[in-house]
């Protein structure tokens, strides 16, 4: 009796295995269908399907065509499980990968929540601590950046590793630095636990407070009866394009006595 075959348009039916990818299959020679001489159709006997079952099974385990046609030539358990556990360990960085990029989306979010509800406004908050790594001359040193990037040693964005600190009298601002940090570990802890808050727009990436965002910043301390003490940070919290302009959102906080 003759064994039944099968056309990939049955297959397909059968396995829910589209016949684009049954053909790929062919052509990386995963698996190995009868072709008729005159026509080139691929016919499926039984033992076809159940390979093309078993291939996806490996498919569904994120592994490679590659590594499935190495694993079909050999048919190795011990290759297998070298394979295996290979994978597993590409997948676990991958997951510690999107845990990051996770909470990066969920301080991204709560970061332009507070843009919204603090742009042009005043208000108390406490500062948040953090280490300083380095100092760069310039945020637009772009020469320097390689140096940046060795002092924070990992691979958190350069935008969120920068600070500006400067001093300040009453006649005006006379010292300013720009600081490489790290806050990654400091979220709990406070630098200064009173301090003038607010957040600006700026066009340049954090170069200098205007004179009119200071000037206005120094009236409310005054009207509100606090006093500065000469220190005021400027850091990054993200980037927008506003009108097709490249616009970079500013907290500022001013230490109060």
């Amino acid at each position: 009796m003759k064994e039944q075959e099968f056309t990939i348009g049955q297959v397909e039916k059968i396995t829910g295995i589209s016949k684009d990818r049954l053909r790929n299959y062919d052509k990386k020679d995963i698996l190995s269908p009868n072709k008729q001489k005159e026509n080139q159709y691929r016919t499926y006997r039984a033992n076809d399907i159940i390979e093309v079952l078993g291939v996806e099974y490996l498919r569904a385990l994120d592994l490679g065509l590659t590594d499935i046609k190495s694993i079909r030539e050999t048919g190795d358990i011990r290759q297998l499980t070298a394979v295996l556990e290979k994978k597993e360990q590409e997948t676990a960085q991958k997951i510690q990968t999107l845990k990051k990029t996770l909470e990066m989306l969920h301080k991204a979010q709560a970061e332009c929540r507070r843009i919204q509800n603090n742009i042009a406004n005043y208000s108390l908050a406490s500062m948040p601590n953090f280490r300083v790594l380095g100092t760069l001359s310039e945020t637009t040193s772009f020469l320097e950046y390689e140096h940046l990037r060795k002092e924070k040693n990992d691979d958190s964005p350069i935008l969120k590793s920068i600070m500006r600190k400067m001093l300040f009298s009453e006649k005006g601002i006379y010292q300013s630095e720009v600081l490489i940090i790290d806050d990654s570990n400091y979220d709990t802890e406070v630098l200064f636990p009173k301090c003038l808050y607010t957040v600006v727009e700026e066009k340049v990436l954090g170069q200098n407070i205007s004179s009119g965002i200071f000037q206005q910043s120094m009236k409310w301390i005054t009207d509100n009866g606090y006093e500065a003490t000469g220190e005021a940070y400027i850091k990054p919290l993200m980037i927008s394009y506003p009108k097709q302009e490249l616009i970079c959102y500013l907290e500022i906080y001013i230490p109060l006595k």
